[in-house]
């Protein structure tokens, strides 16, 4: 219920940018690592490649990212966002940053850190599990990473 909530406000902040909860979480990792490959947005999302490759094909088609050629393979293609990508993901971070200030209001300080580091120990534990269960040739799917946003 929750989660429902605040994906609501997140939608209706971002309804202008046109950007769901995915796609907003692509262009961030996108400008946090430029020249990332796709695996590399799959695994920290959890989404399955052939799922990603739509979102990326989205954002290529809006002009927020580009693929080049990666120089370290120059048969694998590297993400960047593009200038108006840029844009976009700065305007995004001050649309986040109210919303994050918005949460927090309605929660107060301490029951927000709380939050914070509740959520920050249950990614650790996941990222123990995934470690200690590698799955050969397939990557496991985290829970919720191919749901729609």
């Amino acid at each position: 219920m929750a989660q429902q909530h605040i994906f609501r406000d997140f939608e209706a902040a971002f309804r202008k940018q046109k950007l769901r909860p995915r796609l907003y979480s692509i262009l961030m990792l996108v400008q946090a690592n430029p020249g990332c490959r796709l695996a590399d947005i799959g695994d920290a999302l959890g989404i399955l490649q052939t799922n990603l490759v739509k979102r990326i094909d989205e954002l290529v088609h809006r002009g927020l990212i580009s693929r080049v050629e990666d120089p370290s393979d120059r048969r694998a293609k590297a993400l960047v966002l593009t200038a108006k990508g840029e844009r976009l993901a700065r305007e995004a971070l001050q649309i986040h940053e109210v919303l994050t200030r918005d949460l927090m209001g309605r929660l107060g300080k301490d029951e927000h850190n709380q939050l914070i580091a509740s959520l920050q120990r249950l990614v650790a534990i996941e990222n123990r599990h995934a470690a200690e269960k590698p799955s050969p040739g397939k990557r496991r799917r985290k829970a919720g990473g191919d749901s729609d946003d």
